[in-house]
């Protein structure tokens, strides 16, 4: 198989994109955050990376930035995703026009689930509190460039 084969569904999501992401965590106010997005298709495809960045208010210093690899392992695409000092190594559940991952919190764990075409990308992370599904994440970009 050639590199990158697993990752193409992902191609399509190299650039820019903006537009809003909603945070909603159990015990704290819902908030919303100007977000971006920048994708690039690594060499022969065999590593993509994300850059996210939210800002409150129209500010141009992020109050909170990701940035993430997914690439082809032994095993299937896993998702390497870092933070303020926190990382995680997940495998990617991906195809056409969507990716999935799920990431441990200290309640319990997140399940995020992504689709995404020419001109729209939207997320929604989703956790269960209590044996109830409670969205805790949730965003919506416009492709940029």
């Amino acid at each position: 198989m050639s590199p990158g084969v697993e990752l193409e569904p992902l191609r399509g999501l190299a650039g820019r994109w903006s537009g809003t992401a909603r945070i909603s965590w159990p015990g704290r106010d819902p908030f919303e955050l100007t977000h971006t997005e920048s994708v690039h298709v690594i060499g022969d495809r065999s590593l993509v990376t994300i850059e996210g960045n939210s800002y409150r208010d129209g500010g141009t210093v992020p109050v909170f930035t990701a940035f993430a690899v997914a690439y082809n392992g032994p095993n299937g695409v896993y998702w390497q995703a870092f933070r303020a000092g926190d990382s995680l190594q997940v495998p990617l559940d991906l195809g056409p026009g969507y990716y999935g991952w799920t990431a441990p919190d200290e309640v319990g764990s997140v399940d995020y689930r992504a689709e995404f075409d020419d001109h729209e990308w939207t997320e929604r992370g989703t956790m269960i509190v209590d044996g109830i599904p409670l969205e805790v994440f949730a965003m919506t970009l416009s492709r940029s460039s």
